[in-house]
């Protein structure tokens, strides 16, 4: 069975897809950067997706609208020019006049050319997907990255957010790293340990609400 390129079920595989890569693709970079266990801070399906959503949601929002306006430019465009011609005789020859002066001809293609130009816009339409592909995933890891970063500066400046333990004997504060669907991480900034524990059984509050007060 043939799929069509704008087959609705096509559309919405390829959109599951792009989020599902583009959330493993940042957090990828994020656990890199941080040196993170993805094993153990393994997550569900509809966590990967939604985080990919949240990744996209500017793509999700403008890009239909661009498509919708384009459409509908290109619409009242061609429809302003059909009406343009029909109302008028001379506005047809003006049209046919126009496109001789440009050098604007067009012809019908055979079959034998039909088949090629068919075949160099799969092509192209393979190659430019991929491409684009590609590219949106090392831009989703890089922005993993850049968020990890962010963490590690606000741990150095002490505004992360900090959890504690109960199930550790000595119950310290932890810089809170990341959470998956059963386990989170946390970063010990005496030692540079990273700890796992269960999401159940923790706290968590600001560095800087709490310590500057002088709580423990």
């Amino acid at each position: 069975m043939t799929i069509k390129f704008f087959d609705s079920a096509a559309i919405l595989t390829f959109i599951t897809v792009f989020l599902y890569c583009s959330s493993t693709a940042f957090i990828h970079g994020y656990f890199g950067v941080l040196y993170l266990d993805s094993g153990v801070l393994d997550r569900n399906f509809h966590q990967i997706l939604y985080h990919g959503m949240i990744l996209n949601i500017w793509t999700l929002l403008t890009l239909p609208f661009l498509i919708a306006l384009f459409f509908t430019m290109y619409g009242m465009c061609a429809t302003e020019l059909s009406r343009y011609i029909r109302n008028s005789h001379t506005s047809g020859k003006k049209i046919v006049k126009l496109k001789r002066a440009l050098r604007i001809e067009k012809k019908q293609p055979n079959l034998f050319e039909l088949k090629h130009l068919k075949r160099m816009k799969i092509s192209w339409l393979i190659f430019l997907s991929v491409f684009s592909f590609m590219l949106s995933m090392a831009y989703f890891e890089v922005q993993g990255k850049e968020a990890a970063h962010a963490i590690l500066v606000k741990v150095a400046n002490k505004k992360h957010n900090v959890v504690k333990v109960k199930s550790k004997e000595k119950n310290e504060p932890l810089a809170f790293l990341y959470c998956g669907a059963r386990n989170c991480a946390a970063l010990n900034i005496v030692t540079k340990e990273i700890v796992y524990f269960p999401q159940t059984g923790h706290s968590n509050f600001l560095y800087k609400k709490t310590y500057q007060n002088g709580i423990n």
